[in-house]
């Protein structure tokens, strides 16, 4: 071989020494220690995302409540992804910001203020956001855009507005409609938001040492995820070794769900005579199941059934009243706005 051959050899030779100690260099001082960094942080990421989560779903859940006394009786729709934009319009439909919008006129006074609410509640989501910002070096591009996105969203309204604008000083102006109608868009962008984070929750990992016992916030959330999307296979596998009532009753759900009848229904018992009869909503997928039912109705007493059976009903009965109310007040709403009524 050559001078020259042997010069350029070497010269390569020293090249890609160089960079092979650059690249140890790199992974030894940068990218290993991130990785660590990474790991000891992120539960820390996905805990504010949780209280972002958490929060959102009060937000969402506001316009469905009807009493400070009674638990949203809508949740299990908003968990399962079935409001549309139309229904927010509906129900945000029975809401105004204060009782000053109440006074506006006969059918104002049937409205439920929830400003107030709404604002404690998107001043939560901004503080914690701000608090992830802290992170901004660990966020991914997906959860920095969805933290914008979700400020944005959360404050594009005001929640304290006055329901009379004086004009010219000779009299005071109020809107034609006093409802939150308007805000239906703004909601379903939120709800948006809302499912995705429920599926990045539903599977992280550092939000998984309650996982660990299959029981807990961190199991119902992703238990409530899988079931929703039909992975019923995968919820069998889970709730079946798990000590929790709730998640528990997913196990013969899904049997139900995958046509395995007869396992339901020995997991139907098992589940009786291990737990006090819970709430009919827990067999909603067999309510119409004369055969299911009897295997339930075996399991509990009398007057435990009938009980169930009663709760359930009354609960239907004021889902179907406050729906009725909402597209009621959707319509008349709409109907003033198209004639420009006051």
């Amino acid at each position: 071989m050559t001078t020259i051959g042997l010069q350029l050899s070497d010269c390569i030779a020293a090249i890609i020494t160089s960079l092979i100690a650059s690249s140890v260099f790199w992974l030894a001082t940068y990218w290993i220690p991130r990785i660590r960094a990474q790991k000891k942080v992120q539960q820390l990421i996905d805990y504010d995302f949780l209280l972002v989560y958490n929060e959102l779903t009060s937000f969402l859940m506001t316009p469905f409540c009807f009493s400070e006394f009674e638990s949203c009786l809508f949740s299990e729709d908003i968990y399962s992804g079935k409001i549309t934009e139309t229904v927010f319009r509906q129900f945000l439909a029975t809401k105004c910001l204060s009782e000053d919008y109440k006074r506006i006129d006969r059918i104002a006074q049937f409205l439920q203020p929830i400003g107030e609410k709404l604002k404690v509640i998107s001043l939560k989501v901004t503080d914690i956001i701000n608090q992830l910002y802290v992170f901004n070096h660990y966020l991914t591009t997906e959860q920095i855009l969805f933290c914008k996105k979700a400020l944005e969203a959360i404050n594009a309204y005001p929640y304290v507005s006055p329901a009379y604008t004086p004009v010219l000083g000779k009299y005071l102006e109020h809107p034609v409609d006093p409802s939150l109608r308007y805000m239906s868009k703004v909601f379903y962008d939120i709800y948006k938001l809302y499912l995705q984070i429920q599926k990045y929750l539903a599977f992280s990992n550092a939000l998984d040492s309650d996982l660990a016992f299959l029981q807990g916030p961190s199991a119902a959330r992703r238990m409530k995820y899988l079931f929703n999307n039909r992975r019923f296979r995968r919820v069998i596998q889970l709730s079946k070794v798990s000590k929790d009532p709730y998640i528990s009753s997913y196990y013969f759900r899904a049997l139900y769900c995958l046509k395995h009848k007869n396992a339901a229904k020995r997991a139907v018992r098992t589940y009786l005579r291990n737990y006090k009869c819970p709430s009919l909503s827990l067999f909603l997928e067999m309510i119409d199941d004369t055969e299911m039912m009897n295997c339930i109705i075996h399991e509990c007493s009398k007057d435990e059934y009938d009980n169930m059976v009663r709760q359930f009903r009354m609960t239907e009965s004021k889902k179907i009243q406050y729906i009725d109310l909402a597209r009621f007040l959707d319509s008349i709403f709409a109907e003033k706005l198209n004639k420009g009524v006051h």
